[in-house]
């Protein structure tokens, strides 16, 4: 993804007011959201599994988040 191109997209996201504006970008977005964001040199979730799988012991239980009260 050009700079241009995620900063656009990046700005927008930010810009939005309402939830279903957020909604609708990343749908928009959800193909090629992945690769533009690792072109872009955005590492923390492939850091983040990275530190979990080092941390958690082998054939630990998945774990879920609870929900927002």
């Amino acid at each position: 993804m050009a700079h241009s191109k995620q900063n656009t997209a990046l700005g927008a996201a930010y810009a939005a007011k309402r939830p279903e504006e957020v909604a609708a970008l990343y749908d928009s977005w959800s193909e090629t959201y992945d690769a533009d964001m690792s072109t872009a040199g955005y590492r923390h979730p492939t850091i983040c599994l990275a530190l979990l799988a080092r941390h958690l012991p082998r054939g630990a239980a998945r774990f879920s988040m609870p929900a927002p009260a």
